[in-house]
């Protein structure tokens, strides 16, 4: 006869594995609040909350609608209140991402240095160049300035994810920033494969590391075709490139897009409908507009709508008056 206490070998896996679980979970409650991140601008937060370790959010928008301005510009806010952040810039090189962050710290538009306009065009382009430079200077050097760190590798694949996170620990990067993922490769036989590889890769990484990570993604171009319009309306889960197996590992999704401007005439909407106009010529100026997609723990959120405010390359909180007035309604309508 078996005593009461033998117990089989699958039986002492699970009473083990509920006691770490335990421990896991205990410790997670203990986990004091500094550790979590807190994106900056209110009404954004008021989308997120706070950022747990390890894990991962989402930021979607069509090509050139300000993806790398959302991100450069929430970074910038959290190095100048003292985070340490490691940025993964894959479709802009660390030299461009340096000067965008000097420009930021310097009050310039970082599109006006990069493509030489201020160079070009500007009288005091030697004074400005001077202070831009000095800017990249004062960053670069060891001490607290310093908390830009930016991986300088021109390509990625998914294998080299985990030297990356290991950088960003060694640096104490409280933050984890990809831009963007649909530009990691990996050794699989077809777009779909690769991506859940590096989805997954991702996942794992942030969770073993404990670093909060904000990547960036594509949204599907395949959306706006017949409707020009479609730019203009907030995201949906669905049009995010490849979303699905995305949607289930991250804890947040948020979509970035460039509101209807609420003044615009009718004929106006209907050139652009048309195909006669450009959908911009038709967007609210100086906003970006901010729709949470997902979000794990505060489902109700999802499809609440925040805007912001654009102005010289750099987003900002929005007057408190007009932070949730999309247009989105008019543009359903025409």
């Amino acid at each position: 006869m078996s005593h009461p206490f033998d117990l089989t070998d699958a039986q002492a896996r699970l009473h083990t594995e509920a006691f770490d679980q335990s421990q896991d979970a205990m410790q997670e409650l203990d986990r004091p609040a500094s550790h979590y991140l807190q994106v900056p601008w209110a009404s954004l937060y008021e989308l997120t909350g706070p950022i747990a370790p390890g894990e991962i959010w989402m930021v979607g928008a069509f090509s050139g609608r300000g993806k790398t301005t959302f991100l450069t510009s929430l970074v910038d806010e959290l190095l100048q209140r003292g985070d340490t952040v490691y940025y993964m810039g894959l479709e802009s090189r660390p030299k461009m991402l340096r000067t965008y962050f000097a420009a930021y710290r310097k009050g310039y538009a970082p599109g006006e240095i990069l493509s030489g306009t201020a160079k070009l065009h500007w009288p005091e382009w030697p004074s400005v160049r001077a202070e831009v430079k000095g800017e990249i200077d004062r960053m670069m050097r060891l001490g607290a300035d310093s908390r830009l760190h930016v991986n300088g590798q021109p390509r990625i694949v998914a294998e080299q994810l985990g030297a990356a996170f290991e950088e960003a620990a060694s640096v104490g990067a409280r933050l984890l920033v990809l831009d963007h993922i649909d530009q990691v490769q990996a050794d699989r036989g077809n777009a779909y494969a690769v991506s859940r590889a590096v989805v997954e890769t991702l996942e794992d990484l942030a969770k073993h590391y404990e670093i909060a990570v904000l990547v960036s993604t594509q949204l599907n171009n395949e959306v706006v075709k017949g409707d020009p319009l479609a730019q203009l309306r907030p995201p949906l889960p669905h049009h995010v490139y490849m979303g699905g197996h995305k949607r289930h590992v991250v804890t947040g999704m948020l979509g970035i897009y460039r509101p209807i401007d609420p003044q615009a005439r009718p004929g106006d909407i209907k050139a652009v409908k048309a195909g006669e106009a450009e959908p911009l010529s038709i967007a609210t100026p100086n906003t970006m507009g901010v729709v949470c997609m997902k979000h794990r723990h505060f489902g109700n959120r999802e499809g609440n709508r925040i805007t912001l405010r654009v102005e010289r390359g750099r987003v900002s909180e929005s007057n408190e008056r007009d932070r949730y007035a999309t247009g989105y309604d008019d543009v359903r309508r025409v």
